[in-house]
C-alpha cells in the first residue's frame, strides 16, 4: 500500500529509501459517510479512498435510476457537479471522473524516521505540479 503505513511493513526502512508511487489525492468531502466510516475505521481497515469512491458511484447510479432518462443521461446529468464523500465530482468528455488528482510522493530511507514526501501532484486539469 502507497503510504506512511508502508513502513509497518518492512523489516528496514533502508529498502524504500528514494522509491516514488501515487496516491489518490484527498478531496473535498460533502455529507457524513466520511465520518461514520471514521468511526468504522478499525473494523473496516485502510481502504478509505477507495470506499469513498465506491459510494459515491453507488449514490450518482442509485440517484440516476430514478430519473426519467437513460440511465447514462441520468449519471451524467446526476454526476456533474455532485458533492459526494470523495470530493466534488465532474465527469469529463470521455465519461471519466477527473477526481482530486494524485499525490507523488517519495519515500526516504532513514531507518529510525521514514519520510515519506509528497513534492508533486498530477491533475487532469494540470498534469504534474509542485504540491
Amino acid at each position: 500500500p502507497a503510504g506512511i503505513g508502508l513502513f509497518e511493513k518492512l523489516t528496514s526502512n533502508a529498502s524504500a529509501d528514494g522509491v516514488t508511487v501515487s496516491a489518490p489525492a484527498a478531496g473535498t468531502t460533502s455529507g457524513d459517510f466520511e465520518a461514520r466510516y471514521d468511526a468504522n475505521a478499525a473494523t473496516v481497515g485502510s481502504i478509505k479512498t477507495y470506499v469513498l469512491t465506491a459510494y459515491d458511484a453507488t449514490m450518482i447510479i442509485g440517484k440516476a435510476a430514478v430519473l426519467d432518462v437513460t440511465i447514462t443521461n441520468g449519471i451524467e446529468h446526476v454526476g456533474n457537479g455532485f458533492g459526494g464523500a470523495s470530493g466534488d465530482i465532474t465527469f469529463l468528455d470521455n465519461g471519466d471522473v477527473g477526481g482530486a488528482g494524485y499525490d507523488i510522493c517519495t519515500y526516504g530511507g532513514d531507518d529510525t524516521a521514514g519520510t515519506y514526501t509528497c513534492g508533486k501532484k498530477w491533475t487532469i486539469a494540470d498534469g504534474v505540479t509542485a504540491a
